[in-house]
């Protein structure tokens, strides 16, 4: 069988470069998708781009499991995607002929699977199933612009390309002379790029299961060791703060929190599974610490541009009296993806919306947020989620660390005031609590 290849008016100049801009702009979005992915979970703050510029809906969606395939994140697979066809495109430019076409099949076909990925993406974004991605968006567009490049370097159609292209590598494993030597080695360079996307799967997959298990793994006896070791600051609570649990409790836990921050969305949720254990036995107390440069002083960029107006939102609404109410509203919004509409939250518990809206620009709604953030930059604090018992700052709050330090604490007092009154102190000093 003779494998004839049938020369091709080349693509403008404008369409080459195009493809070959496109390519490293996608690898880079998929590199900050990656991160934003990841960020959490190895305990940086999340890339603030996308949330800046278009919301909080890359964060929220990438928190679903919509964002991961085969237990390797989508924007890992994105990287695997882009860095294959670009090694293809590589070594066929380095071997084809004068007569070759611009683009091999094999990276048409390449083009048009992550084209039809990109497709069902948008499907299930758009379609309500995930929350929307605009950064997400923006790289399954530029993916379609890409399948359509690539198909018209090639002049083929898709089917043509597979049946082709089969025959080029049948011919290659069978040992044929009948290929040329451009041929070969861009059968060669195909096989080196499909090993090398193996191996980034693969990383990517020993990487995304390693941080999984490092988020469940804790070391209980360091945690309570470190909390110990802690130097209790004075915080103050009084009427303003809102009070979660038994006000008398003389177990106070403190939280910092933001509204439009991915850490402490994941850390409230936890805490609101263990809502039963504040209710005679300790104290939630929430503390605005917004990352946002219209309350926060101390902020050089806008890392959470609304974060400032949640806050004030939650406050009016611990003045009515249903401030956790809003606060899961909040923070479920925007684990949905959606943009919050504050006054339908207000309404949907009771706030009358002209009284919601009369407070949410009252000067002492605004005071009480810069109060908390003036505390908060007191204490040293400059991220979010910050945590403290009893005075003492938590330096893990993984969600998982965090419900077994109070538990522990808890069943520790517990375990104490059952005892006999000459063991107390011999047990007080042992656990430090």
């Amino acid at each position: 069988m003779t494998i004839k290849t049938t020369a091709t008016q080349p693509p403008a100049k404008w369409q080459q470069r195009l493809i070959f801009f496109l390519i490293p702009l996608g690898f880079i979005i998929s590199a900050y998708l990656l991160y934003m992915h990841i960020s959490p979970q190895l305990g940086m703050g999340g890339g603030n781009l996308c949330s800046m510029l278009f919301g909080n809906g890359c964060d929220a969606a990438l928190m679903t499991t919509w964002s991961a395939f085969l237990g390797v994140p989508l924007a890992a697979w994105g990287i695997t995607y882009y860095v294959t066809l670009s090694l293809i495109l590589l070594f066929y430019r380095l071997t084809r002929s004068a007569d070759a076409v611009p683009v091999p099949g094999i990276a048409v076909f390449i083009g048009v699977m992550g084209a039809a990925a990109g497709i069902a993406l948008l499907v299930i974004m758009l379609g309500g199933w995930s929350p929307f991605c605009a950064f997400c968006a923006i790289e399954h567009g530029l993916n379609l612009v890409l399948a359509w490049l690539l198909l018209r370097a090639n002049g083929e159609g898709v089917l043509r390309l597979l049946g082709r292209g089969w025959s080029i590598i049948r011919d290659f494993f069978a040992g044929t002379e009948k290929l040329s030597v451009s041929q070969r080695l861009s059968v060669a360079g195909v096989s080196i790029a499909l090993v090398v996307a193996i191996g980034l799967y693969q990383w990517a997959y020993i990487i995304e299961q390693s941080l999984e298990i490092g988020s469940l793994q804790i070391n209980e006896q360091a945690i309570v060791r470190d909390l110990q070791l802690q130097r209790p600051v004075d915080i103050p609570i009084d009427s303003t703060d809102a009070i979660l649990g038994d006000p008398t409790s003389t177990l106070k836990v403190v939280l910092f929190s933001d509204f439009e921050c991915p850490s402490c969305r994941k850390l409230a949720k936890e805490l609101m599974r263990m809502s039963p254990l504040f209710d005679q036995r300790a104290m939630l107390v929430f503390k605005n610490m917004p990352l946002g440069k219209g309350c926060n002083p101390a902020l050089e960029e806008d890392i959470h541009p609304k974060a400032c107006l949640y806050a004030r939102a939650a406050e009016v609404a611990r003045q009515q009296g249903k401030f956790w109410e809003y606060h899961d509203d909040l923070f479920n919004a925007a684990i949905a993806g959606q943009q919050p509409n504050l006054i339908t939250l207000a309404t949907n518990h009771g706030i009358d919306s002209l009284t919601f809206v009369t407070q949410l620009d009252a000067p002492e709604t605004a005071a009480k947020v810069r109060r908390d953030v003036e505390l908060a930059l007191k204490l040293g604090i400059n991220g979010t989620p910050a945590l403290y018992i009893n005075g003492a700052a938590v330096n893990d709050i993984r969600p998982r660390s965090v419900h077994f330090l109070l538990e522990h604490i808890i069943r520790t007092r517990e375990m104490i005031n059952r005892l006999p009154v000459e063991h107390v102190d011999e047990e007080f000093e042992q656990t430090g609590d």
